[in-house]
């Protein structure tokens, strides 16, 4: 046995799903007969959801630890879920613990709406949805951010561009994602915590994906989602759909270390073809001495 330090970093992740007014009004004048679903059956949806990412990416964790439950804080609200995520500092980037089998804590916790509009779609084809959210859209979208798919980029007044958090040694790290944000020329946009050029509404991609960045800075929302509408990491999702993983997604994933045997050739997917919100707050990182065998 030999033991080996390694850094966490507990991030909220706050991948809000939020109903636009047009959207809710439209559900309700829609009412539907629907059945509530226990916290039992919720976790399961979502374990049944990470079995599918492992089963098309199999370097993920089997037995990755997922909490999901209804929060009831939410309901009345136009937020449809949120989440938390585990880091571990690797190589000087915040990598994912969900994306590694190194954390044997909860590496994501995800909260739900327990009362949306008409309730939630839950089967696992979308031939009836109708006039509702689908839970598994929502929840595929939120694993896909606890796999790292999110940057810590930010602007405030006061501080301008920032990006990565600190370590409890005083060591600033950027997310493994941030290193792989490049401009149109293929350049780096930061350099350790350092922001190389303003980002702001500039065209920028991370493994040929062009990411959603408007000129009006949205926090959660720019960098941190792909530009391709009606796609599963696009900033919005509509009511009344069901997505999956496509090729945008699998390019993303792979440039944080998530490799899906079923997608070798990531240059050549063929493309197919919420308001989420993924804000990220640091809270602590703090010192786990990890037991290897």
């Amino acid at each position: 046995m030999r033991n080996v330090v390694i850094l966490l970093c507990m991030t909220i992740v706050q991948s809000r799903v939020h109903m636009s007014k047009i959207a809710k009004e439209v559900l309700i004048k829609h009412p539907m007969n629907i059945s509530k679903l226990s916290n039992q059956e919720l976790q399961w949806t979502a374990n049944e959801e990470w079995n599918k990412f492992v089963g098309l990416c199999p370097n993920l964790d089997s037995g990755a630890s997922l909490s999901v439950s209804f929060d009831d804080s939410l309901i009345g609200t136009d937020t449809l879920a949120w989440a938390a995520m585990t880091t571990v500092q690797l190589n000087n980037t915040w990598v994912s613990s969900l994306a590694t089998q190194k954390f044997s804590s909860y590496d994501f916790i995800i909260g739900v709406n327990p009362e949306p509009p008409n309730g939630w779609y839950t089967n696992s084809n979308c031939e009836g949805i109708s006039y509702q959210y689908d839970l598994r859209t929502v929840l595929r979208h939120e694993l896909i951010h606890g796999l790292g798919v999110g940057s810590s980029l930010r602007y405030s007044s006061f501080s301008g561009w920032r990006v990565g958090y600190y370590d409890s040694y005083g060591l600033c790290h950027p997310r493994l994602y941030d290193t792989k944000i490049k401009d149109q020329n293929g350049n780096n946009i930061v350099q350790g915590c350092n922001v190389l050029k303003t980002p702001q509404g500039t065209s920028l991609y991370v493994g040929g994906v062009q990411l959603y960045n408007p000129y009006s800075f949205q926090q959660g929302s720019s960098f941190s989602h792909h530009n391709y509408i009606n796609e599963l990491m696009y900033f919005s999702l509509p009511w009344g759909t069901c997505l999956n993983l496509q090729a945008q997604e699998i390019k993303m994933l792979h440039q944080v270390n998530v490799n899906c045997v079923n997608f070798e050739n990531y240059e050549d997917i063929v493309d197919a073809s919420s308001t989420l919100t993924s804000m990220v707050f640091p809270l602590h990182c703090l010192m786990l001495l990890m037991y290897l065998f």
